[in-house]
């Protein structure tokens, strides 16, 4: 029986019964494309994409994320 690898990143759906074919994917469509970021900027990045409040990060403390 033999593993599916299927891609998360993002958006992708690429999915291969070949190791080596996902881990070709994943160098040649996302890790060689993507964009440099400043060390400075990482923490602020990863609190958009996971939709955490920004608040924290421009005065210093936790604040409440306000449910739609």
């Amino acid at each position: 029986m033999s593993t599916l690898h299927s891609c998360r990143w993002d958006w992708c759906r690429y999915t291969t019964a070949s190791h080596e074919g996902f881990v070709e994917h994943v160098i040649s469509e996302h890790v060689e494309k993507a964009e440099p970021v400043k060390k400075k900027d990482v923490n602020l990045i990863r609190r958009v994409e996971e939709g955490t409040s920004l608040g924290s990060y421009i005065t210093g403390e936790a604040l409440p994320l306000l449910s739609v």
